[in-house]
């Protein structure tokens, strides 16, 4: 993300992106920039003499940072404009001042995609949050961390309240996020329920048809069922497995710790059972 120097016209900033020159993650900061150095003309008297502007883009801004807000689950953050340094900071409590060039990678790619998008509407001269129209994003979820990826759909949402937004994902975590949308199957054509109340484990085995369980785990599952249901079980190999698996019992799904607690059941009945022969 490119660092801010000086205000460019937020229109030169906009037209550059639209013509491909920049990336608009890369310009996000300078935009910044220029939309405060309006809001200041627009404040001004003797400048632009517009205060219906000035606080529109004065309440653009406080959206920005609530938005922010939740976006990075901290309600002290703020973004400090310094006219000195022609820059913005991002300002936490308990942390240093930082510039938005310093973010992670999955914070950037977010601001990548909202910049573009504020930076394409700036040429319609409408405000972001009274634009409206149908926005496509292939893949939303790709190369975002977990975290990142529970709230970019909603960020995005809120940011762009009149804008539809359709997404493709395989993403659990993007899926669950909201309660407001609608979910479209493409592999099966068919329309699902909210799902923003259901486990992830549940998402990922019925909608995407992914085992939540380890590969690790699924062999040792099916050793140990293999094993109990032979003529001649092998015990003392069930009773590794078992130790094995009872190392991780808490992190072990329901599925797994019936097989689990069935092959003890096996155990006990075979050692019963050949005690009373």
């Amino acid at each position: 993300m490119a660092e801010s120097t000086a205000a460019l016209s937020t229109s030169n900033l906009a037209q550059q992106v639209v013509n491909g020159h920049q990336q608009a993650g890369s310009l996000f900061e300078q935009y910044l920039v220029s939309y405060k150095t309006v809001q200041a003309y627009a404040e001004s008297a003797s400048i632009d003499n517009a205060p219906e502007r000035a606080l529109k883009i004065k309440t653009w801004f406080e959206e920005l940072e609530a938005n922010l807000k939740d976006l990075f689950e901290d309600s002290t953050l703020k973004i400090i404009f310094d006219s000195t340094l022609q820059t913005f900071f991002i300002k936490q409590d308990h942390k240093e001042a930082y510039r938005f060039q310093k973010l992670s990678s999955g914070y950037s790619s977010i601001l990548a995609v909202y910049a573009h998008l504020v930076t394409t509407i700036q040429l319609t001269e409408i405000m972001p949050n009274e634009i409206e129209g149908v926005v496509l994003i292939d893949e939303i979820d790709a190369h975002l961390h977990v975290s990142l990826q529970r709230k970019i759909f909603s960020f995005l949402a809120k940011s762009f309240p009149n804008i539809q937004f359709i997404v493709s994902t395989h993403s659990p975590f993007v899926v669950s996020s909201v309660n407001d949308a609608v979910i479209y199957d493409l592999s099966k054509l068919e329309q699902i329920e909210d799902l923003s109340m259901y486990s992830y484990e549940s998402i990922l085995e019925g909608l995407f048809g992914v085992s939540v369980s380890s590969d690790a785990l699924n062999t040792k599952i099916k050793m140990l069922n293999e094993e109990t249901s032979k003529p001649r079980p092998d015990i003392e190999k069930i009773e590794q497995l078992i130790s094995e698996l009872r190392k991780n019992e808490m992190n072990l799904d329901s599925e797994s710790l019936f097989f689990l607690e069935s092959a003890q059941l096996f155990i006990l009945k075979t050692k019963a059972k050949n005690k009373n022969v």
